[in-house]
Parts: C-alpha cells; structure tokens; sequence
C-alpha cells in the first residue's frame, strides 16, 4: 500500500482501492503531518470545507476520527473525505419541548440556529440564560453538547443545514443538574447510553417526566436524537456516548 513521503512541503498520498487523494502543503510533526491546504475528493474537487471525516484506509487501530478546526493531523495511512451537509428537521409541539442539536450549523449564533421558527417564544439553556426573538438574546451562541427548553405558542418546525456531530464528543458534566444534548443519531438505552458516566449518575429526566435511575428504575425506555435532558449528577463526569 502507498505511504506518506515529503517532498519539500508538498505531499501526495493515493489510497488506490478507493481513488481518492489528498494534495496538501503540510508542516511535519514527526509521523504525522498537519493538512493545511487543499484537500482533493474522489472528482477531483477541491474543497474549501474546514470540517473532515478520517476513515480507515490502511488498518489503522483508531479509525473515524473527525475534526472541526481549519487543520487536522493526518496520520500515516488514513484516508481524509469531506464531510457532508445534512438537514436537521424538528417537529415541535405547541408549548415546552426540550431539545437539543446533533447537527452542527455553520452560524451558531442563536437567531441564525431558529431563524427558521415563526412560532417561537421564548427559548432557554440550562444556566437559566434565554432567548426571545426580536426581544433579547442572553444565549449568544448555540452549544450542540446541551439541551435547550423551547416554547411555541403554535406548532412549529425547525430546520437548518449543518455537519454530523460526532456522537462520541466528550461531554463535560458538573455535580448537580446539567441540561445535556443527546448526540447519536439512533434511539439507545439509558444505561448503554450513559454507560460512561453511570457510576456518578444519580437520574435523568425528560420533558414528559419520565425519567431513569440506574439500577432502579428506567422508564424512558430509550433515549432519542433531538431531545434534551435534564441529569443530575452526584460528582462531576465526562459524558461519552457509544
């Protein structure tokens, strides 16, 4: 299989089986190096995208990285694709919904995130911090690794074109009540879910009022992308979903 040589600052690496390859001026950084230029997909197109997918090429032990800074470490023997856009469409009742994003727009700013809403009242993070359109923006900036409560006084829709979260983003989590996005794209248990943190959890709430309680009671039955909940938690924990 082709590996990766330097010559000067230009390096061309083929994965032949797949026809793909990368064109790239690179720092070097021992066996890795830092793509900072162009990166060239199976057409032949460049692309201008920050955000790419690392797949596995030649066997490595770690493959599916992905990284969302305007360079990433290419290790010798992956294969790096463009990610693409996809569409986050919510369906949302009147009255309060908790949600959350596992899609990740190219604007986070709050009014941009619900431009597409017309029915949109009020909106809230976990840190008690809101939004009402036209009116204040306390938020800022949209954060895809926490939940959100949201009132609209008619059903309403939300959408917006964005790149996949990673659903194994690291969620950092303090002792008490954190408001926590759900990242996966399929519904999953609790406990496989939370399996990272089940040892310094101590329950999780939906907006419905159900909730779980690890090796008490599970009446969520699963949990599910789009939703938002609410843990609270005995210490402070990383949350990795699987």
């Amino acid at each position: 299989m082709a590996t990766c040589k330097t010559l000067g600052w230009v390096i061309f690496l083929p994965c032949l089986f797949l026809g793909v390859g990368l064109h790239s001026t690179l720092a070097q950084s021992s066996a890795n190096f830092a793509i900072t230029k162009d990166v060239l997909d199976a057409g032949g197109v460049s692309s201008l995208s920050t955000n790419y997918a690392l797949e596995d090429c030649l066997g490595q032990p770690s493959p599916g990285g992905t990284s969302v800074s305007s360079s990433f470490v290419l290790s010798a023997g992956y294969l790096a694709t463009v990610a693409t856009n996809v569409v986050l469409a919510m369906n949302l009742p009147p009255g309060w919904s908790w949600i959350s994003f596992n899609v990740q727009p190219p604007d986070l700013a709050v009014e941009k995130v619900m431009a597409s809403m017309t029915h949109l009242v009020i909106m809230v993070n976990g840190a008690g911090q809101f939004y009402i359109p036209n009116v204040i923006n306390a938020i800022g900036n949209v954060d895809v690794k926490q939940g959100y409560k949201v009132y609209c006084d008619a059903a309403d829709q939300l959408t917006f074109q964005g790149t996949v979260v990673p659903e194994k983003t690291p969620i950092p989590l303090t002792a008490g009540w954190n408001f926590v996005a759900y990242l996966p794209a399929i519904a999953i248990s609790p406990e496989t879910a939370l399996n990272s943190v089940l040892q310094d959890l101590a329950i999780v709430k939906d907006d419905q009022g159900k909730f779980f309680i690890p090796g008490v009671i599970d009446d969520l039955g699963s949990m599910r992308p789009k939703e938002g909940y609410k843990f609270y938690m005995r210490r402070a924990s990383t949350l990795v979903y699987p």
